[in-house]
């Protein structure tokens, strides 16, 4: 299929079953990584996970990590731990939007994940993680935390995303590719370049 570039598995890590797939796709061009959620405190310091992490690592997959601002502490604890791990937080880093500045948290936490070499940011879910009580669809929402990411991160490790389907919850998928267009107007060049796929690649 030429649309299919690449693909994220999602698999149990710990477990015999994810260490299996993870060394029958080792040598597949299309597998790019794995996604998981972050389950609890200290979970990646499992022996069976923090195994499965560092061959994904060894291996030159990435980690796509889904969760909320109160995982990023560990998150980075775990970019030290094993620097050598490509890790993409996905969505913000679960921050909500209201046109406000970002909490102290979150900001802190994530300037300090922009400075690991390994860490990627994916700019995606902006309809998703709007505020309930916000217009998903305003770019103004966003551009607090948005201006953070790009202050915190180099533009060759943001990644920018639809989230599709499931951002068609609050907004079709044309909606949503306006609003990156509106927010990518207002980019310098060089970091338009990187997130149109520069990153990505």
């Amino acid at each position: 299929e030429p649309f299919l570039l690449g693909y994220v598995a999602r698999l149990p890590l710990g477990t015999p079953d994810a260490t299996r797939a993870m060394l029958r796709l080792a040598d597949n061009p299309y597998w790019l990584g794995l996604r998981t959620g972050w389950h609890g405190p200290g979970a990646w310091r499992d022996p069976a996970v923090l195994a499965d992490i560092r061959l994904l690592a060894a291996q030159g997959r990435a980690l796509d990590v889904l969760c909320g601002p109160a995982a990023l502490p560990e998150i980075l604890e775990l970019a030290l731990a094993v620097p050598n791990l490509r890790i993409v937080i996905d969505h913000l880093g679960g921050v909500k939007l209201n046109g406000q500045a970002p909490p102290a948290d979150w900001a802190g936490a994530m300037t300090a994940l922009g400075q690991c070499p390994g860490v990627y940011c994916k700019l995606s879910g902006i309809p998703e993680q709007g505020a309930p009580d916000s217009n998903r669809l305003s770019l103004a929402n966003a551009l607090p935390v948005l201006h953070h990411l790009l202050a915190a991160f180099p533009p060759e490790r943001l990644v920018l995303g639809s989230n599709w389907p499931v951002c068609t919850l609050y907004a079709s998928l044309a909606q949503v590719h306006a609003l990156l267009a509106e927010f990518l107007e207002n980019c310098p060049a060089a970091s338009r370049a990187h997130l149109l796929g520069g990153s990505a690649n």
